[in-house]
């Protein structure tokens, strides 16, 4: 009896439907191939495509026949590529448990591949430089590509009997032996890159701490340019000892740097007894008295503002050691960096001359100030002044005798207003220059200039109560 070409398609289907499950039931091989006009099959690894095949096609398949065998020499092939035993392919006992072998290794494949292809398409970056770029860069992605895209066409073969549809060549196989080889120096390349990012990163932020004609930032821009030169080379960078050499070159920049910024961090940081002296040096009775007589208005405080505001910049810390830059290459108790902190003299150097500095600048007031008292313009008022023991301290002063210790405000006070007939006019040390001018001049030439300067800025004023000041 001829069966309707329509009922012969369905039950071609079916058979091969229940041939399918029964072969995963039993574990026994039985799937049917339906040849279809123009050399197209439907087999056991393509079966999901019925569905989706327009009907007339079906329809007008030619015949039905048996799978062919597996395709050996391929299988074999492809387990040496993924690294299988052949036995599991050899022997048919084993069979069943070579596919699901092969399935676990592809997909541990293209897991790793997917993974590399991440990596690749950043270029594998170490001090912020790509190792992979260019050409290189594109004919190692169109590898992966290929080897991905073989991995995946393998997915659908999860059974023997979908094995025996394998179109793929064992010459197929072997030519991706170069892509799983260059995957695995992928992997490692990336291993040894994440391995020494840390230290790269490390030192560029050293690079960038010290001041810029610190030796060091060259010494690293050296070594930079011909460990990158290095790792972009294939065949440089799959030598064994590369790893070693590299890490070795690098922590011994690492140490080289700690030390130097150990030495560095001393020059510009207060020891301990160092700041000891500071804290004397802060509670100096000099300093004492100067911030009193600051508020009497012939004296500059503009000095002693100065002179507070570098004693204070000097910084306390102590105790750093090499041990504690491993993680970081700045100071983790107070954060020096030395590009932002130039130091010209160190810290001991600067307290030696703070001190010095201090009792000259005292010196000087305490002489202006003998000097302005002394005027016979300020005789009448020291004399009116109606406080006698503020009197006698001030005229004791005037005549030699040191400072009151402590010095009560209120004496600041008193001389501000003993000394109120005389008036403090504040001359700019630019103007005065721009009024000499930069030519060459003689000496009558110059005392003129001066002059003329001076009457200019004393107009309107009695030059014998005038005080003048350079700011």
């Amino acid at each position: 009896m001829r069966l309707n070409p329509l009922l012969r398609t369905v039950q071609t289907a079916s058979i091969r439907r229940c041939y399918h499950c029964s072969f995963q039931k039993t574990r026994h091989g039985g799937d049917l191939v339906l040849a279809l006009p123009g050399g197209q099959r439907i087999d056991a690894a393509s079966l999901g495509e019925t569905a989706r095949r327009p009907l007339r096609e079906l329809l007008a398949f030619r015949h039905i026949e048996r799978p062919r065998d597996l395709p050996l020499a391929a299988l074999l092939e492809l387990c040496q590529l993924l690294g299988l035993a052949e036995g599991l392919i050899r022997d048919p006992n084993q069979r069943e448990d070579g596919v699901r072998a092969i399935q676990r290794a592809v997909e541990r494949e293209l897991a790793r591949v997917v993974q590399t292809q991440q990596l690749v398409s950043r270029g594998l970056l170490l001090w912020n430089s790509a190792l992979l770029e260019g050409a290189v860069l594109n004919d190692v992605q169109r590898t992966l590509d290929a080897y991905k895209h073989l991995l995946e066409g393998l997915r659908p073969f999860t059974t023997v009997g979908k094995l025996k549809n394998l179109r793929l060549t064992a010459a197929e196989f072997a030519a991706q032996r170069p892509a799983r080889q260059l995957q695995a120096e992928l992997e490692a390349f990336a291993d040894l890159v994440q391995d020494l990012q840390p230290l790269t990163a490390y030192l560029t932020t050293a690079q960038a701490v010290l001041p810029t004609e610190h030796p060091f930032r060259t010494t690293v821009q050296t070594a930079q340019n011909a460990y990158l030169a290095a790792l972009r080379d294939p065949q440089r960078r799959s030598a064994p000892e590369l790893r070693a050499q590299v890490r070795a070159a690098l922590l011994h920049l690492k140490q080289t740097y700690a030390t130097d910024y150990v030495a560095l961090h001393r020059e510009a940081r207060l020891s301990a007894t160092q700041d000891e002296a500071k804290k004397r040096l802060s509670n100096a009775s000099h300093l004492h008295h100067m911030r009193v007589l600051a508020h009497i208005s012939l004296l500059p405080r503009a000095q002693l503002d100065a002179f507070q505001a570098e004693l204070g910049r000097l910084t306390p810390c102590f105790g750093l050691s090499v041990d504690d830059l491993r993680d970081s290459p700045v100071c983790p108790r107070c954060g020096y960096r030395p590009i932002e902190e130039p130091t010209p003299e160190g810290v001991a150097t600067a307290l030696t001359r703070l001190a010095t500095e201090l009792e000259t600048l005292f010196t000087s007031w305490v002489g202006a100030l003998r000097e302005n008292l002394c005027d016979p313009l300020v005789t009448d008022s020291l004399a009116l002044w109606n406080d006698a023991a503020l009197r006698g301290s001030i005229r004791a002063v005037r005549d030699g005798e040191p400072l009151p210790d402590p010095l009560p405000a209120a004496w600041a006070v008193a001389v501000n207003t003993i000394l109120a007939g005389l008036e403090r006019l504040n001359l700019s040390r630019d103007d005065l220059l721009t009024a000499i001018g930069s030519a060459p001049l003689t000496c009558d030439e110059f005392e003129a200039r001066v002059r003329q300067f001076l009457a200019t800025q004393l107009q309107g004023r009695d030059p014998k109560r005038v005080r003048l000041v350079l700011t």
